[in-house]
């Protein structure tokens, strides 16, 4: 989840024929790195009320303007689009109130502008509003009125609203656990390209359950598609799971290789596994003065 630069391939609620064409026009600009030009065409069309257009301006103003970001510019044509009911432009307003940029930060008008978002079934929308209603960060948790948001958003293919509602059902706390469901949900967005779904789902096939067999080979894939991604926890799982004497396939030297990656990304866990890998010489050799090390980092480490 997270705002990014929206390119949509067709003017919405417009048939107008040269009005689309204009609009193809200034996307292929854009992608093409012409954003000058692309801004031209785009104001152009914006002058039109063409709101598609207005959201795009909107969009690289905030986050690609030719010289700096431009975020009054940004509100402006947030506005115009939200004026003419365009469903994302409420998402965008919300990330500009949510973290005050170009505008006082006001959590309030945010979570209004996504819950207007939302009710139009913006994705964006409607991920944040959820996940604002389960993190307890501003408002106490309110599990009855983020699930339904969140099932809307993975109907619309939010692959961010899938892996969290594969948590609900892994979990059983808010809902009746299912883990059958919460596989088919983790799998389905893993399969869009969530690291964090890749990372949950090596788990469940780590330890095995009632949905999913055990199966270290798949979790090692899986495990590995996440650290790629910068999950660095993977990091340490794919020490664990190399190490495992019931895996067919151990090596204990690629074990002590994930636990040093791990290490060096200060997880505890990892500088744990590396002294005592360096005291015992479990794929490495016996070395007590690294052993000494990792203990030392370790203990001065964060959980």
């Amino acid at each position: 989840m997270g705002a990014e630069l929206a390119v949509s391939d067709e003017a919405r609620s417009d048939d107008d024929p040269e009005i689309i064409r204009r609009y193809q026009e200034s996307r292929e600009m854009f992608l093409s790195g012409d954003t000058a030009g692309a801004i031209e065409v785009l104001k152009e069309l914006a002058d039109l009320e063409v709101p598609q257009a207005q959201y795009m301006l909107g969009n690289i103003y905030l986050h690609a303007a030719v010289d700096a970001p431009e975020p009054a510019a940004a509100l402006q044509y947030f506005l115009a689009a939200a004026a003419g009911d365009f469903p994302p432009a409420f998402g965008g307003l919300g990330d500009l109130y949510y973290s005050g940029v170009g505008v006082e930060k006001s959590i309030e008008k945010a979570i209004g502008y996504y819950s207007e978002g939302a009710k139009r079934q913006d994705v964006h929308s409607l991920e944040f509003l959820a996940d604002f209603l389960t993190n307890g960060e501003h408002c106490k948790p309110n599990h009855e009125l983020a699930l339904p948001a969140f099932h809307d958003a993975a109907r619309l293919g939010s692959a961010f609203a899938l892996r969290r509602l594969g948590l609900y059902y892994w979990e059983g706390k808010e809902v009746e656990q299912d883990l059958k469901r919460a596989a088919g949900l983790l799998e389905a967005s893993a399969e869009m390209g969530d690291e964090y779904a890749a990372y949950n789902l090596a788990q469940m096939y780590d330890t095995g359950n009632s949905a999913l067999a055990m199966d270290v080979g798949k979790a090692i894939q899986l495990f590995m598609v996440a650290a790629e991604k910068g999950v660095e926890p993977a990091l340490h799982n794919l020490g664990v799971c190399y190490s495992r004497a019931d895996y067919s396939r151990q090596d204990l030297a690629l074990a002590a290789h994930w636990f040093h990656n791990g290490a060096e990304k200060g997880l505890k866990l990892s500088m744990e596994s590396l002294a005592r890998i360096y005291a015992s010489g479990e794929g490495v050799e016996v070395d007590p003065g690294k052993a000494a090390y990792w203990r030392r980092r370790a203990a001065d480490a964060v959980e």
